[in-house]
Parts: C-alpha cells; sequence; structure tokens
C-alpha cells in the first residue's frame, strides 16, 4: 500500500506538470513580449543561456543586428565589415573575434564565457524532463522538428528550425514546470588567425 501512495503522487505530480503545459506557454510569450519591448534598434538581441558546461552568450542571426550590448560582463560590438558580420567579444581585457559570410547560410554562433571563445550553435537543446512522456507536448509547443528521450542518460534532445534561435526557446521553456533544465549545444569552436 506505501508503494501504491508514492507512485500515485508521482502520476499527480505528472498529471499537474501536464495541466501547467498551457500555463507555461502564457507565461513565457509574456516574457517575450516583456523582452521584445525592452530590445530596440540600437540595441541587437544577444541571449544569455547555459551550455551545461557555463554561461553562453548567443548573437542574433539577422544581417542587419549591428550595435554593441553588455551582457554579464562581455561588451559584444556586432559590425558589418566588407561582406561579413563581425561579432568582437570583449571579456577578461582580450577581445576574441568572429565571422560569417553576410550572403549564403552561416550557423549561429555563441560566445563561451568560460572558455573566452566563439562556437557555432548546433540546432538543438539538451533537456532534462521530470518524465520523459512531457517530450510530445514540448516538441510541438516550440514548433521543434522533433525530440528524442535518452531515458537511460536521463536527458531529451529537442531538435528546432535553423532560424529559430535556441537560447530562446530555452528561457521560454524555464516557466514551464516539466523542463528541470534545457542547454544550448555547441558545436566546435571556430578560431580565427590574427
Amino acid at each position: 500500500m506505501f508503494k501504491h501512495e508514492g507512485r500515485h503522487v508521482g502520476l499527480a505530480r505528472i498529471r499537474a506538470a501536464k495541466a501547467a503545459g498551457l500555463a507555461w506557454i502564457i507565461a513565457a510569450l509574456a516574457a517575450a513580449a516583456t523582452a521584445a519591448e525592452v530590445q530596440t534598434d540600437a540595441s541587437p538581441r544577444v541571449l544569455a543561456a547555459s551550455s551545461g558546461a557555463g554561461q553562453v552568450l548567443v548573437m542574433p542571426l539577422a544581417a542587419d543586428a549591428i550595435g554593441s550590448v553588455v551582457l554579464g560582463g562581455v561588451r559584444i560590438d556586432m559590425v558589418v565589415e566588407e561582406g561579413y558580420r563581425v561579432y568582437r567579444a570583449k571579456h577578461r581585457g582580450r577581445t576574441h573575434t568572429a565571422r560569417t559570410a553576410l550572403s549564403g547560410p552561416s550557423g549561429r554562433l555563441a560566445f563561451d564565457v568560460e572558455r573566452g571563445r566563439f562556437s557555432e550553435v548546433a540546432p538543438t537543446l539538451r533537456l532534462r524532463l521530470t518524465d520523459d512522456a512531457l517530450l510530445d507536448r514540448i516538441v510541438a509547443d516550440t514548433g521543434a522538428i522533433g525530440g528524442k528521450a535518452y531515458p537511460a542518460l536521463g536527458w531529451a534532445l529537442l531538435e528546432l528550425p535553423r532560424q529559430v534561435n535556441p537560447a530562446a526557446v530555452a528561457q521560454a521553456l524555464r516557466a514551464n514546470p516539466g523542463v528541470i533544465s534545457a542547454h544550448v549545444q555547441l558545436r566546435s569552436s571556430i578560431r580565427v588567425p590574427l
């Protein structure tokens, strides 16, 4: 009987998390609307997120995103020079630079605060969920391409469309009671010779 009661409590938590699904979507949209009101044309939208290994600052993808922002003690300057979008991060007395071509497909970049370098952001999030059964709902609610749970590892992957900023989705998922954590995934670092 004691074991059954524990299971009943666990099912109640799962049901409550599922019922709260709509509430977190509304809260996330309200937070996004508030954040959008704070952003100005002179202040490009750089988003802070966790990569699992530390904080990263995810750059905007738009070609017209130019300007400067200070976030988490890091100054990010974004300019367009000779057909390239140039990102400069001033951190701990050093300037780190990354470039992406304006023409053709380009990946989204993030500045890894812990490592002091730019890396390409993968269009996936690594999630820890209270219940893997919530993944299908999260895929539908976020407009993700798909998702896959890895129960033995204790996490799931959420695949997003290329034009969607994974950091924005991770921030929105913070309001979901079924999501324990959402981490941006980084690809290999970009090295620019001086």
